[in-house]
């Protein structure tokens, strides 16, 4: 929704700006559990289920990977992030009422994806959630098919460091949807600097006649 449009028909807006120190904590403590409940997971499921570890299978893609070396792998994770970025800003697109109004940038050194208008909490969610879902299930085939490889766990390390950064994002997101009943959220800066926006309340009164 255009930010003007909402501030014509009516609509309240705040601009909040939480305290960076409290985002980085709780970002901090999303990757964590992220990464120790994922590699757990996976060495559980590698060691138990499926009752150990074999070497990696050979096949065109790891050939294709490890003929360069380390290079290979690093290649593969610049590929990966920027992969995920195309998706956020594609999804950005689909709910922004303008395409060029989708814009991406770097922030606190970190890439985010935004969209200069206010959308609906459930929109931003998703614009955060999905990407996440579909980098988080493509690596966990990859660790799974080969095998726990090192250079592949390693890699998805690193990208769950990103992920985190826009799961934070969605809770924040939700978070002020319940508790501030908001009907728009516009991300300014990420979420450290966030606008909301409320229909305001229209109260009608019954005038007297005048005799």
């Amino acid at each position: 929704m255009i930010k003007n449009d909402l501030r014509a028909n009516g609509y309240s807006e705040v601009t909040k700006y939480p305290n960076q120190s409290r985002v980085n904590i709780l970002w901090a403590i999303l990757a964590l559990i992220l990464m120790v409940g994922t590699f757990s997971g996976l060495l559980f499921f590698l060691n138990v289920i499926l009752g150990g570890i074999d070497d990696a299978p050979d096949d065109v893609f790891l050939y294709f990977v490890e003929s360069f070396g380390i290079l290979g792998y690093m290649f593969l994770l610049i590929i990966s992030l920027l992969v995920y970025l195309c998706l956020k800003l594609f999804m950005t697109i689909l709910f922004c009422h303008k395409a060029g109004n989708a814009r991406m940038t770097v922030y606190y050194g970190m890439p985010i994806c935004f969209c200069t208008e206010a959308l609906r909490a459930w929109q931003i969610v998703l614009i955060n959630i999905v990407p996440f879902i579909l980098t988080y299930s493509l690596y966990i085939f990859l660790c799974i098919f080969y095998q726990g490889k090192f250079m592949f766990m390693l890699i998805f390390f690193f990208m769950l460091f990103f992920l985190a950064f826009d799961l934070t994002a969605a809770i924040y997101v939700l978070f002020c949807k319940v508790k501030n009943r908001v009907d728009y959220i516009s991300l300014d800066r990420h979420i450290y600097e966030v606008t909301l926006y409320k229909r305001q309340a229209v109260r009608f009164t019954k005038k007297k006649k005048i005799k």
